[in-house]
């Protein structure tokens, strides 16, 4: 079971694709505009980001990014802001770091997204290492409940897999027996 506090505080940052609410407008809109900021920034069109992101340019990569993320003067690619993002990430820009961990944490890939988080944590990027954070406390969580559900499993006379209930009923029962 997952701790209410930990799940609120990733849902803080996970985007839910089937229905954009007015916090995931917004946050689109945010993108939108961090990435026109950065391409105005570097006085440089897309297509130059795109050529600089070929010569490993994080900067490029990224705005390149959020570009195909959000279909802004590309068509919408999920996949390939995806790829872009883990690239920028990799070159060293921590903003891309977390945009490419939240698609592992969006299907809650906990290991795939730590990898991210931790390059962005690296980069100084304190939003990246409180996420971090909060996703080692999930791995950590899955791994004692993976520990906890080995351990635990009771089997029937016959050898069959008890249910929780079940199991918990022969933990009562066994506990009596052993008052007794």
């Amino acid at each position: 079971m997952r701790s209410p506090l930990l799940w609120l505080g990733l849902v803080a940052f996970i985007s839910t694709p089937a229905c954009k609410s007015a916090e995931e407008k917004a946050a689109e809109e945010a993108r939108r505009k961090a990435g026109e900021e950065l391409r105005k920034k570097a006085n440089l069109s897309l297509d130059e980001h795109e050529v600089n992101c070929g010569k490993d340019d994080a900067m490029g990569c990224a705005a390149l990014a959020t570009a195909y993320q959000i279909g802004e003067e590309r068509e919408a690619n999920p996949q390939k802001a995806q790829e872009l993002f883990e690239k920028a990430c990799t070159l060293g820009h921590p903003q891309s770091c977390i945009d490419a961990a939240t698609t592992y944490l969006d299907d809650e890939k906990w290991s795939e997204a730590a990898v991210y988080l931790k390059m962005g944590c690296s980069a100084n990027s304190d939003d990246a290492c409180t996420r971090l954070a909060q996703v080692e406390q999930e791995l950590d969580r899955g791994k004692a409940e993976g520990e906890a559900g080995e351990a635990g499993e009771a089997k029937d006379d016959d050898g069959a897999e008890l249910s929780e209930a079940e199991r918990l009923m022969k933990e009562i029962e066994n506990a009596e027996q052993d008052e007794d």
